[in-house]
C-alpha cells in the first residue's frame, strides 16, 4: 500500500521507452563468447514482478581517439533500472567503456553520468518529460562531442612530475596511496602519468582491482568525471 505522495512508474513503461529509443536495433546486450550457446547467462536484461534492469551497448559505432599515433576505441553503454513497488529509484547510468568481459563486468568506464527519479507524486510526469527524451537524445547523439573531449584529455597535462600529478589527485579527494597507485598504473598502461587521459586510465586500471561491482563503479565514476577537467 502506498500513500497519495507516491508516484508509480511502471516497469513496462521503462521497457517501452527503451524499445522506442532502439527502433533501429543498434543497442544490444554486450557480446559474450558463450552468447549463442547460453543466451540466458549472457543476457543483461532482467525483470521480475517488481523490478527491471536493462544494460545495453552500441558496439558498432565506437568513439575513437588518437593516442600517441595509435587509434583507441571506446564504446557507449547505458544501464536503466526501476522498481515499480518503490524499493529503488528509477535510475539511468550512461558511460563510455573499453570492454565488457564474459562475466558481464564493465571495464574502463569513463564519462559516467547518472540521472535518477525518486518515486514521489510527480515521478510519472518527470519520467515522460525527462527520461524518455534523455534516452532518445543519448541514442541519437553524435560521437563527435565525446571524441573532442577525449582529445583534450589526451593533450592536457596535469603536472610535470609525479609529485605535481599526485598533488593534483590529492586536491581532488584521492588518498595518497590511491594517487601513488594511479600514477604507477598509468605509467604501466599508458607509458606515463602526465596527462588527464593517462591519469584517468591509471584510475580505471586501479578500479579493476576492486572486487565488488558497486565499489568498482563508484571508483570509476570518481576517476572518469575528471575527463571533463580537460
Amino acid at each position: 500500500m502506498v500513500g497519495p505522495a507516491y508516484g508509480r512508474i511502471f516497469d513496462h513503461e521503462v521497457v517501452a521507452a527503451v524499445r522506442e529509443m532502439n527502433d533501429d536495433g543498434r543497442w544490444h546486450i554486450p557480446a559474450a563468447s558463450y552468447q549463442a550457446t547460453d543466451p540466458l547467462r549472457a543476457t543483461t536484461l532482467y525483470a521480475s514482478d517488481r523490478d527491471v534492469f536493462i544494460f545495453l551497448v552500441d558496439e558498432e559505432n565506437p568513439v575513437t581517439v588518437d593516442v600517441g599515433g595509435s587509434t583507441r576505441h571506446l564504446f557507449r553503454g547505458f544501464m536503466l533500472w526501476n522498481s515499480e513497488v518503490g524499493s529503488k529509484r528509477l535510475g539511468l547510468l550512461t558511460f563510455l567503456y573499453d570492454f565488457v568481459c564474459d562475466n558481464r563486468m564493465v571495464h574502463g568506464a569513463r564519462e559516467v553520468k547518472e540521472f535518477s527519479i525518486r518515486h514521489s507524486k510527480g515521478a510519472p510526469a518527470r519520467f515522460a518529460a525527462e527520461v524518455r527524451p534523455l534516452l532518445r537524445s543519448y541514442a541519437n547523439s553524435s560521437a563527435g562531442g565525446a571524441e573532442a573531449e577525449l582529445r583534450r584529455a589526451v593533450e592536457k597535462a596535469v603536472g610535470r612530475s609525479d609529485e605535481e600529478v599526485a598533488a593534483w589527485l590529492l586536491a581532488r579527494e584521492f588518498s595518497k596511496p590511491e594517487a601513488g597507485q594511479i600514477i604507477d598504473l598509468a605509467k604501466r598502461e599508458e607509458g606515463d602519468a602526465r596527462t588527464i587521459w593517462q591519469v584517468v586510465n591509471g584510475g580505471t586500471a586501479l578500479a579493476r582491482s576492486i572486487s565488488h561491482a558497486d565499489g568498482r563503479v563508484a571508483f570509476e565514476r570518481r576517476v572518469s568525471r575528471h575527463l571533463r577537467a580537460a
